[in-house]
Formats: structure tokens, sequence, C-alpha cells
């Protein structure tokens, strides 16, 4: 779980132009193949509406990490912080499992506001030959959303700054 929050923040925190070299997007996509199967399929939801979900690319890492780079850019993103919590494992076979995980998304935006998002994630995931488990299916349902006034990089009142722990 912490490996895809992982992958995400990787990209969220390098933000580049449309058309601009990304090498950013590659380190994601290795982060990636440590956590999706090859063919891992991915959904977006917005809870509420009956919409139907946006595919997040045709499937795995090489597909997904670009549809991320994409919606990023699209709203305008310069930085996310995704926290796993909550992560419930039933299994479903020696192999297999469904894992259902809240998510706690914070996405800064380029005109100092930033949006949280609560999401939860409902994952199909197998264990590979490696060993390691990897998603091969998730939904990523995003519950609702906030988008602040702003917020203050640092603190505004000194005495909230963290002591120093070196020599004066």
């Amino acid at each position: 779980m912490y490996r895809y929050a992982e992958a995400m923040d990787h990209i969220g925190a390098h933000p580049v132009p449309r058309g601009a070299p990304d090498p950013a997007l590659a380190h994601a996509v290795e982060i990636l193949r440590t956590c999706l199967t090859d063919t891992a399929i991915l959904r977006l939801y917005f809870r509420g509406g009956g919409d139907e979900p946006v595919q997040a690319g045709p499937g795995g890492p090489e597909a997904f990490a670009p549809f991320v780079r994409e919606y990023f850019t699209a709203y305008g993103y310069t930085n996310t912080y995704h926290l796993v919590g909550n992560v419930r494992i039933a299994f479903t076979g020696a192999d297999t499992a469904d894992v259902r995980s809240y998510i706690n998304s914070t996405h800064w935006l380029a005109d100092g506001r930033f949006l949280l998002a609560p999401i939860e994630y409902e994952d199909t995931v197998v264990r590979s030959a490696d060993g390691l488990w990897r998603i091969s299916s998730r939904e990523i349902v995003v519950w609702r959303w906030w988008v602040t006034e702003g917020y203050a990089p640092v603190p505004t009142d000194p005495t909230l700054a963290r002591p120093s722990t070196g020599p004066a």
C-alpha cells in the first residue's frame, strides 16, 4: 500500500509542463512495478451521482503513471501527500486477497490553496512469483473534497518553530 502512495507522491512532488522531459514519471513506474501487476486495472470513482468510473489507463504501471501525471497536471497540483490507514485484508485463497484501505490525501495547488480528499481503495491483490503481493484491480473511491482558502508554508508564529538541536 505504501509503495503505491509513494509513487503518487513522487509524481505529485515533481510537476512538469506538458511535453517536457519527465524523469519523475520513469521512477514512479519503477515503484509501481513493485505493487501493481503488469495488467492491473484501476478505476476512479467519485461518490454520489451514479456516474460511471474513469478507467485510469488501459492497465499496468506503464499506463497508469502517465494517467496520474496528466490528471495531476490538469488540476494544477504542485505536490501531493497520501496517508494510508485502516487497512483490512480478507484472504480469498493462498495467493489472493481482497484489501480495503482509507486514504487521507492532500493536494497542493499552485495558487497557494490545497485540496483535501478522503479516499477509499478497494483492491484485489495476488501474490506474484517473486513472493510480492501486487494489486491486480483497484477501485479508487473519492468520497468528497474540500479546497482551502490558503496555507502558510512556514510557521507565521516564531514560537511554533522547531527548536534548534545544533550548537548555537
